[in-house]
């Protein structure tokens, strides 16, 4: 896994009365959570760990494993998932942890798979989880050649030692199951500044399925090793310290944001200090090259055997080179089975399409060039490698010999070309610049602003493992600038300035390239946004109307709700409205239809085209008749 950027952390020489100045983060505490104390013994709870890749096998003998990364210290306890299986012959599919079979269902019907695990099948705070099928006395090959098996929705069960966190160390390790980042209401922009730091922090540092938001007055957690706060808030000198299980991080307005980043530092876990006091402000900002080695970028090193069609998945993010992209190149290089003729091929698959496909010789060195381009390199991208092997003359009683590729994750290298291909939700996180400019408009609170802008930032530090730096701006200076920023609470009028798709207003209009689209609505609503304003890519959340405002929530939280988070957007506009679900708009797919007249509320509107004054158009069909049937 690629490791965070370094930062660099140094304590003041000046002596910080540490154990004088408890009383007074105390009370900051009890003030702002009502805790009490808390016993340092807490009971571990299971958590459920849902796994994102898939494993499938196809053909007799055909088998194929991934790795399953858990949190350090984390003991399993069980597994579960489903196979879905189209073979025709009789057998079994048996799933396996590091060899060992702990499940298995009958390759005729699949079905849901359960088994239990142990701290003894992990390896590395990793589970090696295997398919494979076991069929006998039968040695057609090529009956199976077309049938598969694939094992998904797979959940691992785990427990972590759980305890009250009693240093900044403590608190930054473990798998909890929430961090709520917590501020008191109308705090200032420097404590609004420093919280959305310390979101996307923890956001970094705990993966899902921690869930990481902020609020305002958190109550106070039941299990405070399980459920840990963050308190920002302004206070006479610099200190970050564990409260009672509460991290607090206090200061001067000028050194909040300084102290979050602190938190992050290497030097906090090493000494275990249990505060930290005064961090320098120097970071170390890395951006990944645009060429890496796969272990470099945290990617698996393939390794298959079997008879049939055996593959590996695994995912290729624009993230993971720190900025847009427009081209891919992967050199593969590794060893395979030697073997005669048309026996045995590799496939390379991008995004489930065949990109590539090598012949297997006599030769047992293995080398292949995949480039793919344009719209071909979404955000998040899978590549398959697939061994495709039959023994010679398809007598699968051969079986037993199953030919192997080994893809040598050290050599073999994934390069980008910097650019522009993903549009609309799919933009972000990799268009984001090393700082973040963040700003707040006028159509709902500070307050609601500072909370959903949370919510968001949380969720795009999710799908980068380069950090987030947010600068809370002004407007103003936000309008002025020219970097890829975040902008929450938008509303009539301040839309217009930030050139956004879908205005805030009761009559709006969706520019697009040539034309506009627009849309009469009765009611309050929020859109979310992702455009680019010029050359310039700007995520937009507001909305028109009174009731506006819990839309917008509605939209951020779902927007970084487990499992999927941001992955639930899709197009490039998010819209919401009171009782009803969310819709989402891409403009790009909009073509001409007749004009389509309801009323009432988002679910039943008018949508008109107007292209150069001369024709009026709405949205595509398919649209309107799904409106239709939900009003009906």
């Amino acid at each position: 896994m690629r490791q965070p950027p370094a930062r660099r952390y140094s304590a003041s020489p000046r002596n910080h009365a540490t154990l004088l100045r408890l009383p007074l983060l105390g009370f900051i505490v009890l003030g702002l959570l009502g805790l009490g104390l808390t016993s340092p013994a807490q009971a571990a709870e299971d958590t459920v760990l849902s796994v994102p890749d898939t494993l499938a096998i196809s053909g007799i003998a055909g088998e194929a494993s991934i790795v399953v990364e858990l949190p350090a210290g984390a003991t399993p306890t069980a597994l579960r998932g489903r196979i879905d299986s189209t073979y025709t012959l009789p057998g079994s599919l048996v799933v396996t942890v590091d060899n060992r079979e702990v499940a298995s269902v009958d390759t005729l019907t699949g079905g849901a798979v359960a088994g239990e695990l142990g701290p003894d099948d992990v390896r590395d705070s990793a589970l090696r989880l295997g398919l494979r099928a076991v069929i006998g006395g039968d040695d057609r090959c090529f009956d199976q050649s077309g049938v598969s098996a694939v094992l998904e929705q797979i959940e691992i069960v785990y427990q972590v030692p759980v305890s009250v966190p009693e240093s900044v160390a403590d608190f930054m390790v473990g798998a909890p199951r929430s961090v709520t980042v917590a501020v008191s209401p109308g705090s200032s922009a420097a404590v609004g500044e420093a919280a959305l730091n310390a979101v996307t922090l923890m956001a970094k540092t705990f993966p899902r399925p921690t869930e990481v938001d902020l609020n305002l007055q958190t109550p106070g957690p039941a299990n405070p090793g399980l459920d840990r706060v963050v308190v920002v808030t302004e206070g006479p000198e610099p200190e970050v310290d564990v409260v009672d299980g509460v991290l607090v991080v206090s200061g001067p307005p000028e050194s909040l944001k300084t102290s979050v980043e602190s938190l992050a530092s290497d030097s906090v876990a090493i000494l275990a200090k249990p505060s930290a006091v005064e961090p320098s402000a120097d970071i170390a900002d890395v951006i990944p090259a645009l060429t890496s080695s796969l272990a470099d970028l945290g990617k698996p090193s393939p390794s298959l055997s079997g008879v049939g069609i055996v593959e590996s998945t695994f995912g290729v993010s624009q993230s993971d080179f720190g900025r847009s992209v427009s081209a891919v190149t992967l050199d593969l290089v590794g060893t395979a089975t030697p073997v005669q003729g048309g026996e045995g091929r590799v496939n390379v698959l991008w995004n489930d399409v065949l990109v590539n496909s090598v012949p297997m010789t006599d030769d047992p060195r293995f080398a292949t060039t995949v480039q793919v381009s344009g719209p071909a390199v979404q955000r998040d991208n899978s590549v398959t490698i697939q061994l495709e092997y039959l023994p010679r003359g398809g007598d699968c009683s051969l079986a037993g010999l199953p030919a192997r590729l080994d893809v040598d994750g050290r050599s073999s290298t994934i390069s980008a070309t910097a650019g522009q291909s993903a549009t609309g939700f799919e933009m972000f996180p990799q268009v984001l610049t090393a700082t973040t400019p963040v700003t707040f408009g006028t159509q709902q609170s500070a307050d609601d602003s500072l909370v959903q802008a949370g919510q968001l930032l949380a969720s795009l530090q999710r799908l980068t493992g380069l950090p987030i730096d947010v600068e809370l701006q002004e407007w103003d200076a936000f309008v002025g600038d020219s970097r890829p920023g975040v902008a929450i609470g938008i509303g009539e009028g301040e839309d217009a300035t930030l050139g956004s798709l879908l205005r805030y207003a009761p009559f709006r209009t969706v520019e697009l390239e040539n034309n506009s689209l627009t849309a009469e609505v009765a009611g309050s609503f929020s859109a979310l946004q992702a455009y680019l304003n010029g050359d310039r890519a700007l995520l937009v959340l507001g909305g028109f109307g009174p009731n506006s405002p819990p839309e917008a929530a509605r939209l951020a939280t779902e927007a970084n709700a487990n499992p999927t988070g941001w992955f639930s957007l899709a197009g490039s506009i998010a819209v919401a409205e009171p009782g009803q679900e969310p819709v989402f708009l891409d403009p790009e797919s909009l073509s001409a239809q007749p004009e389509q007249t309801a009323a009432g509320s988002l679910r039943s509107f008018q949508w008109l085209w107007w292209i150069a004054g001369l024709l009026l158009l709405a949205l595509l069909v398919g649209v309107v008749v799904r409106l239709w049937r939900r009003r009906s």
